[in-house]
């Protein structure tokens, strides 16, 4: 149980008789100056946020970028790459580079043993 916001928020006598300390399990926040009350999280968004507050956590972005980082670097196993910087932002190529300079065409490829295979490469090698 951590102390979050009232579901809605109360009118001011309530809010005095809180002030006063006659609610039980209810508090004023002083920070925010909203009625806080000890319960449990009912949504998402209050559940990361009740764990954001304790410290607990992800501390790595669901795009396995670290949150907030703006950008990967050097020889990752993604491929490489650049990245549109910024908190959020798109991370480095994953597994490919998708260049869009050219229309994809068919390569041939020699498969040991004898015969070929046929593959679609959708960027220029260099």
């Amino acid at each position: 149980m951590l102390l979050l916001p009232m579901e809605q928020q109360p009118d001011e006598p309530t809010m005095m008789a809180i002030q006063a300390g006659l609610v039980p399990n209810a508090s004023i926040d002083p920070n925010t100056g909203q009625a806080v009350v000890l319960r449990l999280p009912n949504t998402i968004t209050e559940r990361l946020q009740a764990q954001a507050s304790l410290g607990l956590g992800m501390s790595v972005g669901p795009a396995g970028a670290s949150a907030g980082a703006g950008g990967g670097g050097g020889a990752s196993a993604g491929g490489g790459g650049g990245s549109s910087g910024g908190p959020g932002g798109a991370r480095p190529a994953a597994g490919r580079k998708a260049t869009a300079q050219a229309p994809p065409s068919l390569e041939r490829k020699p498969v040991p043993g004898g015969g070929e295979r046929v593959t679609i490469a959708e960027s220029r090698r260099g």
